[in-house]
């Protein structure tokens, strides 16, 4: 008799076989990233995410050169985690 595995294993795995894992991953970046990177939160919000590239907004100008400086960062905690971010792309939201 096998032993019950955790239904986020199964879920996982499930999610893997069927190639949806990195879509998955690409929704917690948006979900999450103010979980992850709080202290980049109160200066930008995560637009969006296409072909592997994120896209962070931020109000101010000012907040612009920041967010840049912190990209590397950002990348490397992604690449780290296993998503599949290649790229981040901060620009200025237009009101």
């Amino acid at each position: 008799m096998r032993k019950p595995l955790p239904i986020g294993e199964i879920v996982a795995e499930y999610l893997k076989k069927s190639g949806l894992f990195p879509k998955v991953q690409v929704y917690q970046v948006m979900e999450r990233f103010g979980e992850w990177f709080p202290d980049l939160s109160s200066l930008c919000t995560p637009a969006k995410v296409s072909r592997n590239v994120l896209f962070l907004e931020v109000e101010d100008p000012l907040y612009l050169c920041e967010v840049e400086s912190r990209v590397d960062e950002v990348l490397s905690f992604f690449r780290n985690q296993g998503i599949p971010i290649e790229a981040v792309k901060v620009r200025v939201r237009l009101r």
